[in-house]
């Protein structure tokens, strides 16, 4: 799936760049208006739990402005979606 690529890409550049440029006020900035996304998000998956974690190590790395973690860990959540994604769409 390509859209999957694409965000492997863009989400791994964009934490990146988060990390290495966050700040208390720019991290809430951003935050806000994917809020009610995030909102529906997390109501169409299966294992919040999960998810709650991976963004949990996302944040703590961005906090941190550890850029290669940042990275490791957006890479390691879009790869686990792309996966949840074709179970739903595939079965399996």
């Amino acid at each position: 799936m390509y859209g999957f690529d694409l965000r492997e890409a863009l989400e791994v550049l964009a934490v990146r760049r988060a990390a290495e440029r966050a700040d208390a006020t720019g991290l809430a900035t951003t935050v806000e208006p994917l809020e009610g996304r995030l909102r529906w998000l997390l109501q169409q998956i299966d294992e919040p739990g999960t998810l709650w974690e991976e963004h949990r190590q996302l944040h703590e790395a961005i906090a941190a402005h550890d850029a290669d973690a940042a990275a490791a860990a957006a890479l390691s959540h879009v790869r686990h979606y792309r996966d949840v994604a074709m179970r739903m769409l595939f079965g399996g």
